[in-house]
């Protein structure tokens, strides 16, 4: 694992008990007070509509909603399904047609806190361009940019949805300026004039700053682990805590870091490879995807600081080296409990199984058992209704 970039401020809880090897409280690993989850979400990355209620509820319908996929069958919740935890269960996802994807669906749970760029190759910089990937992947929701814009304009129940919180969709009438479908790299849309692909872009822009919206509402909160920090010591059992001691002194948090457990950066950590599953060039492509994005962070629709919830951020977007080759994003640690199975390719079906492959080494069995039941003190406070679940379920 890298060195630690810097060092963590740092708060010794202390009891009086003796831990099952003999350490006392005093003797344990000092706990980085940057673990405590905040009471609120942090800003949003360039969505001056992130914590709009009239957006979260516009973005609430769409994800449930199928007839924004090619062939109205796929929906947000078809691999974030609310009955799974916003997960789906399986080592991959299930895509277009039934058809395998190439890597395990990440649970919503965390987005919202999510500490860099997202999926597992970071070929999105904000949560509300991610799902605008998946709206034109082939393998996922199949659809195009200007199918997305018609159907908003064609429905009678999202137009004024969308209107009252966007401003007027563009007039669609003539298909000869706006192709019935179309995405970048298609002809009809390539041809279309800059200004007239640039108002596309806004609608679907603002589609995926709905869907933020609706995400935001989705965030799990505080776990038992933050009660023990902040000093309630019955939060977590004896076993937990001891885990905790090993977690923090094994070196976990050098990637497993901050408030999600997650240092949002990318490694090759030599996951066993799925036989079904292709080799990829995960972070490498990635950022290739990332710097063609008319929505990333560098782009017209990312709303900048000034008059919304973030941006400001003009870093400029490095071109792949080797060492992105095949490295993926650090998941968090957060809500292990209900998202299994874990990893980009979903090779491990529990959290012993990613402990035994992944772990720190040289640990004995009752170590490895106590960091176990650590990681399960992670799951943060559910939900609230009604976003917790399907619409009117």
């Amino acid at each position: 694992m890298p060195k630690l970039a810097r060092a963590c401020l740092s708060v010794l809880i202390m009891t009086s008990a003796v831990t099952c090897s003999g350490r006392r409280a005093d003797q344990r690993a000092p706990i980085p007070s940057s673990m405590l989850l905040p009471e609120s979400l942090p800003l949003s990355k360039g969505n001056r509509f992130a914590d709009s209620l009239p957006a979260a509820r516009l973005g609430y319908q769409v994800f449930y909603d199928a007839r924004f996929s090619q062939d109205g069958k796929v929906r947000c919740a078809s691999c974030h399904l609310p009955e799974r935890h916003f997960h789906d269960g399986l080592a991959v996802a299930i895509g277009k047609g039934g058809k395998p994807l190439p890597r395990n669906t990440p649970s919503i749970f965390t987005a919202a806190w999510n500490p860099g760029d997202f999926m597992w190759d970071g070929r999105a910089d904000s949560l509300w361009s991610q799902p605008l990937l998946a709206f034109e992947n082939p393998g996922e929701m199949g659809t195009t940019r200007l199918q997305l814009a018609r159907a908003l304009r064609d429905s009678r129940i999202y137009r004024p949805l969308y209107e009252d919180i966007f401003g007027p969709l563009p007039d669609l009438a003539d298909t000869r300026r706006f192709p019935p479908r179309g995405r970048p790299g298609d002809e009809a849309f390539d041809n279309m004039s800059a200004e007239d692909q640039g108002a596309i872009n806004l609608v679907v822009a603002n589609l995926g700053k709905a869907l933020e919206a609706y995400m935001r509402k989705v965030a799990t909160g505080r776990a038992a682990f933050d009660r023990y920090l902040l000093g309630d010591m019955s939060a977590i059992s004896e076993a937990a805590v001891r885990g905790l001691d090993v977690f923090v002194s094994a070196g976990c948090p050098t990637c497993h870091s901050g408030p999600t457990f997650t240092d949002g950066l990318y490694y090759d950590v030599h996951v066993p490879q799925r036989p079904d599953v292709p080799i990829d060039r995960a972070h490498a492509r990635g950022l290739e995807i990332l710097a063609a994005s008319p929505f990333n962070h560098l782009g017209v629709y990312y709303d900048h600081a000034g008059g919304d919830n973030g941006g400001g951020d003009n870093r400029p977007i490095p071109p792949p080296g080797a060492a992105d080759e095949r490295a993926f994003r650090t998941p968090s640690l957060r809500d292990l409990e209900r998202t299994a199975p874990y990893m980009h390719n979903g090779v491990y079906q529990s959290i012993a199984q990613v402990l035994e492959g992944h772990g720190p080494q040289n640990l004995s069995a009752g170590e490895r058992l106590d960091l176990e039941v650590f990681l399960l003190s992670l799951s943060g406070r559910y939900p609230e209704r009604p976003w917790d679940n399907w619409p009117n379920n």
